[in-house]
């Protein structure tokens, strides 16, 4: 992984930490968990979003809630001059959806940047 790809990637593990809502902070209604089970398989917090996708399908329900472009600026020298490099990303916030069976409770998920960061049961 080239430095300006593993600086990128290290962008989006920062956008997600701070995007995602710690436990009691009334970002959204509902209780937080840790994983949520589709059938036999298991999801969690830190999982790829194409993971849960294989384990549990296509949400009911996807929206995005919010879209950031994050970025970071400095330079190198080269030679006699100064070379400006400016890294920018953009970190896309979803809330995915899904409800597993009739009268179960629907869990509400976040992904940021491809990655699942919240789960949480929907508020009735």
């Amino acid at each position: 992984m080239s430095g300006i790809d593993g600086r990128i990637n290290g962008l989006i593990l920062v956008a997600a930490l701070a995007v995602a809502a710690p436990a009691g902070a009334g970002s959204s209604p509902g209780v937080q968990l840790d994983s949520m089970r589709c059938g036999r398989h298991v999801v969690e917090i830190g999982d790829q979003s194409y993971h849960l996708v294989d384990k549990c399908g296509h949400p009911d329900f996807r929206q995005v809630v919010s879209v950031n472009t994050l970025a970071d600026e400095r330079s190198v020298r080269g030679g006699d001059r100064r070379i400006r490099f400016r890294d920018a990303v953009t970190v896309v916030t979803e809330s995915w959806v899904y409800r597993h069976g009739r009268g179960r409770i629907p869990r509400v998920l976040t992904i940021t940047g491809g990655v699942l960061t919240d789960i949480r049961l929907a508020g009735r």
